[in-house]
Formats: structure tokens, sequence, C-alpha cells
């Protein structure tokens, strides 16, 4: 994993995504916003990198939503979000 983070850091430097990144900062402010990916946790993926990195620009509240696992009742499955504190 320490590897993943060292890579995606070196991405997150990048023009391009720091374009990207200010852009999702400023979808944040405009009202509810949503990170999503096919991964199971956000410690796992680039999401929580991405939700951190955010929160370094704009005031937010990072709320990461569990996916229910398959031995609980059925449940609304949802994905990370990012709340305007």
């Amino acid at each position: 994993m320490a590897l993943f983070r060292k890579i995606f850091g070196n991405h997150m430097r990048t023009p391009k995504a720091k374009a990207d990144l200010a852009l999702a900062a400023h979808l944040v402010t405009e009202g509810s916003t949503c990170l999503m990916c096919y991964e199971r946790e956000h410690t796992d993926c680039h999401r929580s990198i991405v939700a951190d990195a955010i929160s370094d620009i704009v005031p937010v509240k990072i709320r990461h939503l569990k996916v229910a696992s398959a031995s609980s009742k059925p449940s609304v499955r949802k994905a990370p979000a990012l709340e305007c504190a």
C-alpha cells in the first residue's frame, strides 16, 4: 500500500491532477459531493487521498460510508461522501 500511495502522490503533483483537484474542491462548495470507487474500503483506494487533498483546500467534513456486509440485513449501499463544514 505504501508504494501505491507514493505513486499516486506523485500523480497528485502533476498539473492535470492539480487542476482536477481544484475543480473537485469547487464542486464540493457547490453542494453535496460523493467520491466513488470500486474498492470496498476507502483506506485501500485513491479516494481517501483525494478526499484528504480536497479537505486541505476547502473546509469539509469527510464521511466514509461502509458497504453492508453480506451477512447483515439488506440496506442502502453508499459510497464515501464529502460535506462542506
